[in-house]
């Protein structure tokens, strides 16, 4: 069975791995075809059509584009796109200027208010999570098994459905079940609810600890351990 991935993203963006990186993964993966489809550009599609015809797997030109209904932000992804076209262009980046914009009035506001934003952060990153108190995400299945590990307080805040495929929201409501996380929806954030939200979560991290601790799902290495054995005994 062909198997094929119509959503990534690149270092043009917010991925981890440049165009012709992600492309050779998507190949050592066994994968057929796959779409880069960065957040509101197409400069990693050229870098990434070199590579796709390099090694013979199908490159699907593609965009992830942020538009807002009534406060609400969606993300379209856009497939086998044409992205020289010179309205399309012009339209992306009329988009990109707005998200220019937003980011510098919240970094002056966070910076005003004592915070230090971070464009990407690589081999810190374990550094600030170890250093954190508390710590508030979006709930994808990485960045909460990442939390869970290191048994931080946290509120998850996931993708709303309109904005996802619902997959966030159905981490964070798993991890609030067991008790591990504040699961806290977008839809539902003010000023004042937010940081109640974070006084409340941090005057009850030892118990978010507790329950972390006793998870299952912390003892991953010896349960595999011991399927191994099982197998290899039958």
């Amino acid at each position: 069975m062909d198997r094929i991935d119509l959503h990534t993203h690149s270092t043009a963006s917010d991925g981890s791995m440049t165009p012709s990186e992600l492309v050779h993964h998507a190949a050592s993966c066994g994968l057929r075809a796959v779409a880069l489809t960065d957040h509101d550009t197409t400069v990693g599609l050229t870098e990434a059509q070199q590579a796709a015809n390099e090694i013979g797997i199908e490159l699907v030109h593609g965009v992830e584009l942020a538009t807002w209904l009534d406060k609400t932000e969606f993300h379209i992804v856009g497939l086998d796109i044409n992205e020289n076209n010179p309205h399309f262009q012009t339209a992306m980046a009329r988009m990109q200027q707005i998200r220019e914009d937003r980011n510098n009035q919240m970094v002056a506001r966070m910076q005003a208010a004592g915070y230090v934003q971070y464009e990407f952060i690589k081999e810190e990153l374990r550094d600030l999570l170890a250093a954190a108190d508390l710590i508030i995400s979006r709930a994808g299945a990485n960045a909460i098994c990442e939390i869970l590990a290191l048994r931080k307080p946290n509120i998850l805040i996931p993708l709303p459905a309109a904005a996802s495929r619902g997959d966030q929201i159905l981490n964070a409501e798993s991890f609030q079940k067991q008790g591990f996380s504040y699961l806290l929806p977008e839809e539902e954030i003010t000023n004042e609810k937010f940081l109640d939200t974070i006084h409340q979560v941090y005057s009850d991290r030892e118990n978010y600890q507790k329950q972390m601790a006793s998870s299952q799902q912390n003892q991953a290495i010896p349960i595999i351990a011991d399927l191994i054995d099982q197998l290899a005994s039958v």
